[in-house]
C-alpha cells in the first residue's frame, strides 16, 4: 500500500524558533552582537577657579595692615578697615576679567576662598582692636584712680577744722565719655568731668541736740565744698556718726539749700 509523502525541504533545527527567540540555536544562549556606530570622544573642558587671586591679595593686604598697626604709632587701622568692601570689587573684577579672557572655558567660583577671605579679614581686624580696647580700659582705670585721689585730698583740705569722723570720695568715668580706642586726657580733672559719677561722703563727728544744729554744720560743709568747683551733678551725702540725721544732695539747685530747707529735707531716724 503506497502512501504519498509531502516532499518539502526540512527546516534546520531551531530555525523556526529564531524568529520568536533570538537565542534559540545559540549554545551559549547569548544575543548576537550588534553593530554599534563609533562615537567621537568628548573633548574635556578646562575649568578655571575664580576667587583665588582675590584671596591672595586680601591676605597680603590684611597682613601688611596688621604689621603696620603693630609697629607704626597711631596707624589708622579703623579707617583702613572701612575700605574692606574693596574686596567685593576685586572679586567682581576677577570674575569679569576671567569671563572675557577665558571664553569657552568653564569658570568655577571659589566660594570657599571668598568666605575664608572675608572671615580672616574681619577676624583679623577685630582681633587687632583688642589691644587698643584693653589699653583704653587701663587708661580709664588709671585716670579714675588719679582723679579720685586728687578729689579726696582737695576735700580733706577744704574741710580741715570741721568735726569730721569719716570721709570718703568716689569717682568713675562712664565708657560713653571716653572713646574706646583713645586714652584718657592726662590733664582731665574732676571739675571738667561733667557727666561722670562723683560722690563725697562726709560723716560728722559732733553731737547734735537737734536737726537745726546738724543743719547748720551741714551748711558749713556745703559752703566749703562749693569752693572746690565740683561738677554740678556731684552727689553729696552728709550724716552724723549715729546716722540719726542724713542729708542727700543730688542736683545743682540743692547745693543752695538754706538751713531751714536742709531741716525739711533731712532723713531722720
Amino acid at each position: 500500500m503506497d502512501f504519498e509523502q509531502n516532499s518539502s525541504p526540512q527546516e534546520p533545527a531551531g530555525a523556526a524558533g529564531n524568529a520568536e527567540n533570538p537565542t534559540a540555536g545559540n549554545p551559549a544562549g547569548q544575543r548576537p552582537l550588534r553593530d554599534f556606530k563609533s562615537v567621537n570622544p568628548v573633548k574635556p573642558v578646562k575649568v578655571r577657579r575664580v576667587g583665588t587671586l582675590t584671596l591672595g591679595l586680601a591676605l597680603v593686604s590684611a597682613g601688611v595692615c596688621l604689621l603696620l598697626n603693630a609697629f607704626v604709632p597711631n596707624f589708622p587701622l579703623a579707617t583702613v578697615a572701612q575700605f574692606s568692601p574693596v574686596i567685593l570689587i576685586l572679586i567682581g573684577l576677577e570674575i569679569l576679567v576671567s569671563t572675557l579672557i577665558y571664553q569657552g572655558e568653564k569658570l568655577r567660583y571659589d566660594f570657599l576662598s571668598m568666605f575664608v577671605c572675608f572671615f580672616l579679614i574681619i577676624g583679623s581686624v577685630g582681633l587687632s582692636f583688642i589691644p587698643r580696647y584693653v589699653e583704653s580700659m587701663l587708661s580709664i582705670e588709671q585716670a579714675e584712680s588719679r582723679i579720685n585721689q586728687e578729689l579726696e585730698e582737695d576735700v580733706y583740705e577744704a574741710l580741715k577744722g570741721e568735726p569730721i569722723d569719716r570721709l570718703s570720695t568716689g569717682f568713675y568715668l562712664y565708657e560713653n565719655m571716653v572713646p574706646w580706642n583713645e586714652p584718657v586726657d592726662p590733664d582731665l580733672t574732676y571739675s571738667d568731668a561733667y557727666g561722670a559719677y562723683l560722690s563725697v561722703d562726709v560723716t560728722l563727728g559732733g553731737s547734735y541736740e537737734g536737726a537745726e544744729e546738724f543743719a547748720a554744720e551741714a551748711r558749713e560743709v556745703m559752703d566749703r565744698l562749693q569752693q572746690l568747683d565740683l561738677p554740678p551733678d556731684a552727689y553729696l551725702y552728709i550724716s552724723d556718726r549715729n546716722y540719726e540725721y542724713q542729708l542727700h544732695i543730688y542736683d545743682l539747685w540743692e547745693w543752695d539749700y538754706t538751713e531751714e530747707q536742709i531741716v525739711e529735707n533731712l532723713s531722720t531716724y
